[in-house]
């Protein structure tokens, strides 16, 4: 079985359909995985787990349609 795409491709692939994301899912938190949209939800407690249940520990990508991502410190990302 071939290895599912990296999360800096499926960032990508957010990114290439973004605007689309945009008009059809505003506000909603969106699971991309292996370059796929895989659902679209409401909560990202509800995408987190459906995430997880379907993919285990990923790598996926959890993005809320509509909102600028921040550049934080891997200190924070990471909890170190």
């Amino acid at each position: 079985m071939p290895e599912p795409a990296s999360l800096d491709q499926d960032i990508a692939a957010y990114v290439a359909i973004q605007d689309t994301l945009e008009a059809e899912y505003p506000g909603q938190w969106i699971v991309v995985f292996d370059e796929r949209v895989a659902g679209a939800y409401d909560s990202f407690e509800e995408a987190g787990e459906t995430a997880f249940e379907l993919f285990g520990e990923g790598p996926y990508l959890i993005r809320r349609v509509g909102e600028r991502t921040a550049n934080l410190p891997d200190t924070i990302i990471f909890g170190y």
